[in-house]
C-alpha cells in the first residue's frame, strides 16, 4: 500500500496516478476505435442541387446520384467510388453532377422534382446512377454501390460514346441538321477500332451510316461520299453489322448480298436510303414492312425510319397514317 508522508513533497499524489492511467486507458480505447472506424474521407465532387439550372448546361452528359439518408449503401458509395480521385476528376470534367436525397424528412427544397425523376428513370434502390443526356433521355443506369473500378469503367464509356449517342437521338427524331453536327464532332474525335473485342468498336460505323444518310438529305452529297469512304477503310472484312450494310451503300455487294447478312431488320435502312434517292414510293413499301415490327421500334434507326413518315408526300403520308393510327 503506498504511504505518504505529509511533509514529502516529492510524493506523487494519488489522483494523479489515477488520472493518468484513466488518460492511458481512454487513448488506448480511442486509438482502437480509429483504426476500427476510420474518418470519412471529404468528398470533392462538385454536386449541383438545382435540377432545372443544370439541365441548361449544354455540351455534357447528366450524373443524377440518388441517395438516401437511411442507406448505408449510400455511405459505401460515397466513401469509396466518390472519394476516388480518378473518379472526383472524371465527374467534375465530363459530367453535369446532381445529388438527389430521399430523405426520412424531405427538408429538400427539390423534393417534389426528386419524386419525379424517380419515377422517371424506375430508381428502385438505393444508391442509384442514372446517366443522361441534356434533355434528359435516359442513357445508362447503374444501381447499387459500385465498386470504383467497375464505375470509373462505366463513365470513360460514356464520355466516350457521348455524343454519339446523342447525335443518334436526334437521327431518330429525324433532326439531321442537329445530328449530322454531333456525329461529325463524334467520328472526329474517335478512331475507327482495329478490333472488334468490345461494342464500341461498331459504334464509329453505325455513326458513318447515320451521317451519310442526313448528309444526303441535306444535299450534301459530296462530303456523304467521304464519310462513307473513310468508314470503309477500316473495313475488317467480317460480317459484322454495319459493315455489310456500309458495302451495299458504296456498290460493293447486292440488296441479295445484304440479305443474307444476320440483321434481322434491314427494312428502316432500306427506307432511309430510298428516301435519300428520293424514292418516295420505294420508301414508302419499305416502312409498310417495318411499321408493323414494334419489336425493333426503339432503335434508333427504326425511329428514324418512322419519323419519314412525315416526310413523304401527301397521299402516301396519309395512307400510313390512316393504316398505323399516327
Amino acid at each position: 500500500m503506498l504511504k505518504i508522508n505529509p511533509g514529502d513533497t516529492t510524493a506523487t499524489p494519488l489522483w494523479l496516478l489515477i488520472s493518468a492511467s484513466l488518460f492511458l486507458v481512454l487513448r488506448v480505447a480511442a486509438s482502437l476505435y480509429e483504426a476500427q472506424h476510420p474518418p470519412v474521407p471529404k468528398e470533392q465532387i462538385a454536386w449541383k442541387e438545382n435540377v432545372e439550372i443544370s439541365k441548361q448546361i449544354e455540351g455534357k452528359p447528366l450524373l443524377y446520384y440518388f441517395r438516401a439518408d437511411w442507406s448505408p449503401t449510400c455511405l459505401q458509395l460515397e466513401t469509396d467510388s466518390f472519394c476516388n480521385p480518378e473518379i472526383v476528376e472524371t465527374i467534375n470534367k465530363s459530367f453535369v453532377p446532381m445529388r438527389l436525397s430521399d430523405t426520412l424528412k424531405p427538408l429538400v427544397l427539390d423534393h417534389n422534382k426528386t419524386k419525379e425523376l424517380i419515377q422517371k428513370y424506375a430508381v428502385s434502390v438505393f444508391p442509384s446512377l442514372v446517366i443522361a443526356l441534356p434533355d434528359g433521355t435516359l442513357f445508362e443506369k447503374i444501381p447499387g454501390a459500385v465498386k470504383h473500378k467497375n464505375l470509373q469503367k462505366a463513365l470513360d464509356s460514356a464520355v466516350k460514346t457521348f455524343k454519339a449517342v446523342q447525335g443518334s437521338e436526334a437521327f431518330a427524331r429525324g433532326d439531321f441538321d442537329l445530328a449530322n453536327k454531333l456525329l461529325g464532332e463524334y467520328l472526329a474525335e474517335n478512331k475507327y477500332a482495329l478490333v472488334d473485342e468490345s461494342e464500341e468498336f461498331f459504334w464509329p460505323f453505325e455513326c458513318a451510316f447515320r451521317r451519310y444518310i442526313c448528309l444526303r438529305s441535306l444535299s450534301k452529297d459530296s462530303e456523304a461520299e467521304a464519310c462513307l469512304t473513310e468508314a470503309l477503310k477500316h473495313d475488317n472484312n467480317k460480317p459484322d453489322w454495319p459493315l455489310p450494310l456500309l458495302r451495299y451503300v458504296a456498290g460493293t455487294i447486292s440488296l441479295k448480298e445484304l440479305q443474307k447478312s444476320e440483321e434481322p431488320n434491314l427494312e428502316p435502312d432500306l427506307a432511309l436510303l430510298a428516301f435519300v434517292n428520293h424514292k418516295d414510293q420505294e420508301c414508302f413499301e419499305h416502312l409498310e414492312k417495318s411499321l408493323p415490327r414494334t419489336i425493333y421500334k426503339s432503335r434508333y434507326d427504326s425511329r428514324a425510319a418512322r419519323a419519314l413518315v412525315a416526310k413523304l408526300s401527301p397521299d402516301l403520308r396519309k395512307q400510313l397514317e390512316l393504316k398505323y393510327f399516327f
